[in-house]
């Protein structure tokens, strides 16, 4: 089963986002969004799920300038249970 998330951020500093509460019953999730990096001091953006103690796994990251203009992720894939987090 997947769920549809739509997010929308705006990100001014670095932020950290715990979804673990967020999780209902599915096993995996379908993340969408949009973003805008622009200007010479981008950093990452960065997303990772973590169960438990372990390490995290990253799924997606980019970084750097990619122009001022908006871009998009789509249908991200996201396997979750309820000891899973999510951060970006």
């Amino acid at each position: 089963m997947f769920y549809i998330v739509h997010l929308y951020i705006w990100f001014s500093v670095k932020r950290n986002l715990n979804w673990s509460k967020f999780i209902i019953s599915a096993k995996s999730y379908c993340l969408s969004f949009y973003y805008h990096m622009y200007g010479s001091g981008m950093g990452i953006l960065k997303i990772e799920t973590q169960t438990g103690s372990q390490n995290p796994v990253t799924l997606w990251m980019l970084s750097g300038n990619q122009g001022n203009t908006w871009h998009s992720l789509k249908n991200l894939t996201i396997p979750l249970d309820q000891d899973t987090k999510v951060t970006m």
